[in-house]
C-alpha cells in the first residue's frame, strides 16, 4: 500500500515537474538519455557510490540528418578510492544495518568512501567544438539507513568556433577576427559541486555546474555580446520497486535549470531483470521520446537508446538521435561492509 502511494506521489511529481518546465528550454551542455548509467556526469557526489571500477564510452549523434547537427564522443571512468561502497546491493536487507542510528560518530566516520570520476569529451554543436577534461571527487558516508553523500568536480575546455563573415548578424561588419577564416581558440576552467543521498530505494541529488559562468569572445567587435555560459542546476532521483524477485521497476527524473531560470524535464521508467537487463521509456520536455535498452555481459555493458523528435522543424528529428554506450568493468562490485 505504502509502495502505491509513493509511487502515485511521484507520478504527480513527474507531471508537475513537466508543465513547469515548459516555461522555458534549459539545454545548454549534454544530457545524456542514458544518464542513469553515469551520472556522475551530472553530479560529482554520485562518483564510486556503486563500488564500481568502469570505463565507459559513449558515442552520441543528435538529429541524424541535419548537416550542421550536434555530436558528443566521451569516455568515461569511475572508481571507489576505499574499496568499500557505503551504497550495498541495490535492495540490500535493511537487517544488515538495523540499529545503525546508534552509532558513535567514529562507527559513522569508518563507514566512510571516496570516489573518483573522470570524463573524456568531445562535443561538437554546429560551428562550435568543445573539447576537454571532467574530473570528480566524492565522499560517502552512511548514516543511519542512507548514504549521504557530498562532491566536487573541475573541468578545463577547450572551445574552437568556426565563424565565417557570411554567419555574422550585419555581413557588413569588417571583423578582421573573423575574416581571416581561421577556427577562433577559447580555453575554460570551471567547477561544479553536488550532493546526493539514497537508501537503496530512493535516491537523488542536487548538482550546479559552470559555476564561473565563463565569456568567451568570438570575434573582435562583438565585446558587449560574448557568449557566456549560464550555470546549470539539476535535479535528479527515482525509486526502485521491486516487481518480484530480481526484476526492478524505476521511475527517475532529471530536471536542469538554468540562470535565466529556463527548465526542461527528463522522465523515464525502466525495467531491469537480475541487474543483467533493461529497458526503458522516456520524454524530453519540447523535444524528444526515448526507447533505450542494455545488458550486461560478465565485465562488459553494451546500452543503446534511440530518440525521436516530437517539437521543432521535421528536418531534426527526421531520422532521430543515436546513442551507443559500451562499459567494461575493470574489477567486480563489491558489496559495502
Amino acid at each position: 500500500m505504502y509502495s502505491k502511494l509513493l509511487l502515485c506521489r511521484l507520478l504527480s511529481l513527474g507531471t508537475l515537474l513537466l508543465i513547469l518546465a515548459h516555461t522555458g528550454y534549459a539545454q545548454q551542455q549534454v544530457i545524456y538519455n542514458q544518464y542513469l548509467q553515469n551520472p556522475y556526469y551530472v553530479n560529482p557526489a554520485f562518483a564510486g557510490a556503486d563500488g564500481i571500477t568502469e570505463f565507459v564510452l559513449i558515442a552520441r549523434e543528435q538529429w541524424i540528418g541535419y548537416k550542421e547537427r550536434p555530436r558528443t564522443y566521451s569516455l568515461n571512468f569511475q572508481t571507489n578510492l576505499f574499496d568499500n561502497p557505503v551504497l550495498g546491493t541495490p535492495l540490500e536487507s535493511k537487517s544488515v544495518r538495523r540499529g545503525s542510528s546508534a552509532r558513535t560518530r567514529a562507527e559513522i566516520l569508518r563507514n566512510a568512501s571516496m570516489g573518483l570520476a573522470g570524463t573524456l569529451i568531445n562535443d561538437v554543436n554546429g560551428r562550435v567544438r568543445r573539447t576537454g577534461i571532467q574530473v570528480g571527487y566524492a565522499y560517502q558516508i552512511l548514516a543511519g539507513d542512507w548514504m549521504l553523500a557530498g562532491g566536487v568536480g573541475m573541468s578545463f575546455m577547450q572551445y574552437k568556433v568556426n565563424v565565417l563573415p557570411t554567419d555574422l548578424f550585419d555581413v557588413r561588419v569588417d571583423d578582421p577576427l573573423i575574416a581571416a577564416g581561421k577556427p577562433i581558440k577559447g580555453y575554460t576552467p570551471d567547477f561544479n559541486i553536488g550532493f546526493a543521498f539514497s537508501n537503496g530505494r530512493f535516491w537523488g541529488g542536487i548538482s550546479a555546474n559552470s559555476l564561473l559562468q565563463n565569456a568567451l569572445q568570438f570575434g573582435t567587435y562583438n565585446e558587449a555580446y560574448t557568449y557566456r555560459q549560464l550555470r546549470q542546476l539539476y535535479l535528479l532521483g527515482g525509486y526502485k520497486f521491486e516487481l518480484r524477485r530480481g526484476v526492478i521497476f524505476e521511475p527517475s527524473t532529471i530536471v536542469t535549470i538554468n540562470g535565466r531560470a529556463q527548465w526542461t524535464a527528463d522522465i523515464n521508467f525502466k525495467i531491469e531483470g537480475e541487474n543483467k537487463y533493461w529497458g526503458s521509456l522516456g520524454y524530453r520536455t519540447f523535444s524528444d521520446i526515448t526507447v533505450s535498452g542494455g545488458v550486461r555481459y560478465n565485465r562488459l555493458t553494451f546500452g543503446y537508446a534511440f530518440s525521436y523528435t516530437v517539437a521543432g522543424p521535421e528536418v531534426i528529428g527526421k531520422y532521430g538521435t543515436h546513442e551507443l554506450l559500451v562499459g567494461f568493468r575493470v574489477a567486480p562490485r563489491k558489496l559495502g561492509k
